[in-house]
């Protein structure tokens, strides 16, 4: 089945990107769900899930030479991103913990890469 991180490929973002928590997070988990607008605009802001989608006819190639492709794509409105090891956000934590769900972050994309995501900063 296509996966929408394929499409990540051909998106160049800045080096450093504002990033938003998706859901309320302990501060030391090592990898958070995160929502960044520059690269998920289209993709509504909320809670994490994970949906279907059909794709119609988007080849008109002869039936002597047609091509075989899935007929739905995977959407999720996050990517899941690791904290650089040294980062600790206890300070921004609440009582409990938690970080909360709308938490805004800086996250380096490496050589502009989105596949290449690490949160360096907790603003």
């Amino acid at each position: 089945m296509y996966q929408l991180t394929n499409l990540l490929e051909e998106i160049n973002c800045d080096i450093l990107e504002y990033a938003y928590l998706t859901e309320d997070s302990f501060h030391g988990s090592n990898s958070f769900k995160l929502w960044v607008p520059k690269i998920m605009a289209p993709m509504p802001f909320g809670c994490p899930k994970s949906w279907n989608g059909v794709i119609g006819k988007i080849f008109l190639n002869d039936s002597a030479c047609k091509i075989n492709h899935s007929s739905s794509i995977n959407f999720q409105n996050h990517i899941s991103v690791a904290r650089h090891q040294d980062k600790d956000f206890e300070a921004r934590a609440d009582d409990t913990g938690k970080l909360h769900m709308g938490q805004q972050f800086i996250v380096s994309f490496m050589n502009h890469n989105p596949k290449d995501c690490r949160i360096i900063e907790i603003m």
